[in-house]
């Protein structure tokens, strides 16, 4: 509905104020003789100019609605880690040396900042903070 009454208003408004901008600031004679023309074109050219304008709403509207359905997927993971762990961080000490080690320098060694068993504890909290 407001493709249908708005856009054709919008789109003669813009054309008015282009040209008056391009004959007054820039002194381009060429665009007040060309505003007839172009008004004509939408005239004769609304119903098309309409489905154009009504996709692009269409997809705008998308584009937002898809960027709150992310926030809102975000917030739900971040607040079920939270309502798991307790909170939002979670620090655990290996059992294993051997088995950890291995895991954690493999993953420090690709960041290039394993410094042997004394930073395995730094690592594993940067590796899982990084994940």
């Amino acid at each position: 509905m407001v493709a249908k009454y708005a856009l054709p208003w919008a789109s003669r408004q813009l054309v008015s104020i282009h040209c008056f901008i391009h004959s007054k600031i820039f002194y381009n004679r060429e665009a007040e003789r060309l505003k007839p023309l172009v008004l004509k074109n939408l005239r004769s050219h609304k119903e098309r100019n309409i489905k154009t304008g009504s996709m692009f709403i269409t997809t705008v509207l998308f584009t937002m609605f898809l960027n709150s359905l992310a926030l809102q997927i975000s917030e739900m993971v971040l607040s079920s880690i939270s309502r798991v762990l307790g909170s939002d961080l979670s620090v655990s000490l290996p059992l294993k040396r051997s088995e950890n080690e291995s895991a954690v320098a493999a993953h420090a060694s690709q960041r290039g900042s394993y410094q042997g068993v004394e930073g395995l504890r730094e690592a594993q909290i940067t590796a899982f903070l990084e994940d």
